[in-house]
């Protein structure tokens, strides 16, 4: 008998547990299935008042296209996405609501590129590369993450509470602007004959970049995908900075996927060639004169006032962190502006001279301000080689193209070989 009565009781106990726990399941399944209402809003980058170098010129924060994806933080497959329509769009924000699933989320925006076909998790994100060649001159590719108003880059989210993010968009891209070139040839002789200034570019821009380098807590970089703490050689940031965004270096090449635009091999190139600039990125890279609106020095007495040409215009290329040349000998990859110009002797004879200078450890969003560059002797025959202030001497100031602070500046006259940034 009493076992009889044991069992009933053990079995009558086993269908309250049974049931508890269908009912804790549904309970958690409801609860993991609960839906909520995310207000977003996307700002692109911020006008710096003031700062001449690093205000925005027309087209550099549009949004002419935006995605939003939402993960849930402890992994997973995507949670929400949101491509924002033309009316959600005004210049450079966008404003928007979304549902999505309650709790931790990582959240992140892309502006003027699209990637959503295939992507399904947070990894599949991380691991897309852009390419230079689909920016354009006012439809840059602007990446960032969502904080809430806690400054936390997790959101958590709440079942009808009031859910609601911001997003700082920031550009891949680098800008460089050159400011002035002057003729002041140390020789007598030549400053008589005309000099011209034929074309303005960069090269060695690399053809791509991940868009989200780092993730959620910083999309430029973060530990063990690409922010380097320590410094590179030759490169030494300022206090302010205290990190630098590490991006795949490029191949050595312009023939790789993973190369350079606006490349030439240095091995075949002859003082006869010229640098073939990409004709796809040209309006973002180059820069072109006229003799008759360019002449340093004329021949004819026409040479612009003062033996200086006025830019002041913009170039754009992509983080690249090739290592600077240890020697004024020794080629290396990282970007160049290139100023070409011609040289005509008294007897007619014609010669391209290069002026390159190296902008060493190009980063995101970084505005770069070279200001007058002043030709004391005639170039480089090839536009490999950095160029030596013996020939030639310039300041490059770097600024945070967001805020307007001035990170550093470097030139060709410094005592150590140091890139002071």
């Amino acid at each position: 008998m009493k076992k009889t009565l044991f069992a009933t009781y053990v079995a009558i106990a086993a269908i309250c547990l049974s049931s508890c726990n269908k009912e804790a399941t549904r309970a958690s399944v409801k609860e993991e299935s609960e839906t909520t209402t995310l207000s977003v809003k996307v700002k692109g980058l911020p006008q710096t008042k003031g700062v001449p170098d690093t205000a925005i010129a027309e087209g550099e924060d549009l949004l002419n296209s935006l995605e939003v994806f939402v993960f849930p933080a402890d992994g997973g497959t995507i949670d929400a996405y949101h491509s924002a329509s033309d009316d959600e769009i005004s210049g450079n924000t966008a404003s928007f609501s979304l549902s999505c699933k309650t709790g931790k989320k990582h959240i992140y925006a892309l502006a003027n590129a699209s990637v959503a076909s295939d992507v399904e998790t947070e990894d599949d994100l991380l691991n897309k590369i852009s390419l230079y060649k689909d920016n354009a001159l006012s439809d840059f590719i602007m990446v960032g993450s969502a904080k809430d108003a806690s400054s936390s880059f997790e959101p958590t989210l709440t079942a009808g509470g009031s859910n609601s993010v911001s997003v700082q968009l920031r550009r891949i891209v680098s800008r460089v602007k050159i400011e002035t070139v002057k003729a002041a040839l140390e020789a007598p002789s030549l400053q008589g004959n005309d000099f011209v200034v034929k074309r303005v570019y960069l090269m060695n821009i690399p053809k791509n970049a991940a868009y989200f380098n780092g993730n959620y807590n910083d999309v430029f970089g973060v530990e063990s995908r690409g922010t380097v703490t320590e410094s590179p050689d030759g490169f030494a940031p300022a206090s302010t900075v205290g990190v630098y965004y590490y991006f795949a270096a490029p191949a050595q090449n312009g023939s790789a996927d993973d190369g350079l635009l606006n490349w030439e091999d240095h091995t075949t190139f002859t003082s006869s060639d010229e640098v073939t600039i990409d004709s796809s990125i040209k309006d973002m890279t180059c820069l072109e004169f006229q003799k008759s609106e360019a002449s340093l020095y004329s021949s004819e007495g026409n040479a612009l006032d003062g033996n200086t040409l006025s830019i002041g215009k913009y170039l754009y290329t992509y983080p690249n962190s090739s290592a600077p040349a240890e020697d004024e000998n020794t080629v290396d990859f990282t970007t160049k502006l290139v100023i070409e110009t011609e040289f005509t002797t008294s007897e007619g004879e014609t010669t391209t001279y290069y002026y390159p200078i190296s902008i060493p450890y190009t980063q995101p969003n970084y505005a770069y301000t070279i200001g007058q560059v002043t030709l004391k002797r005639l170039g480089n025959l090839t536009p490999f080689l950095p160029v030596s202030s013996i020939d030639c001497s310039f300041t490059v100031t770097v600024k945070d193209w967001e805020s307007g602070d001035i990170i550093g500046k470097f030139n060709n006259e410094t005592d150590d070989d140091d890139f002071e940034i």
